[in-house]
């Protein structure tokens, strides 16, 4: 497999995900009950960054997901909600 075979290095792609890896647990067992740990998501890769720091290359990718409480844009380890549907802050709250 190289690395046009792995879609999470195409923009434009469709990636999934556990909902759990993208928001709080606590989050995941208000909109999905004992269904939390379990539940997968689809989202969009946005960008793939490529850089070389001291001779190591690193690789990094952003995608969005849509979730029931909005639609949150995530970049290695970083969560940001990007747009609330509902008109109010889901991801994050409480943090």
């Amino acid at each position: 497999m190289g690395r046009c075979d792995d879609p999470r290095l195409v923009v434009g792609a469709t990636v999934h995900a556990k909902a759990v890896h993208i928001v709080h647990y606590a989050e995941c067992a208000r909109l999905d009950g004992s269904l939390a740990g379990t539940k997968l998501v689809s989202g969009t890769v946005a960008s793939v960054t490529r850089q070389v720091t001291n001779g190591r290359s690193m690789t990094g990718s952003t995608a969005t997901w849509d979730l029931a409480s909005g639609t949150v844009s995530c970049a290695v380890n970083k969560c940001v909600e990007t747009a609330n549907a509902r008109g109010r802050s889901g991801v994050g709250e409480g943090v």
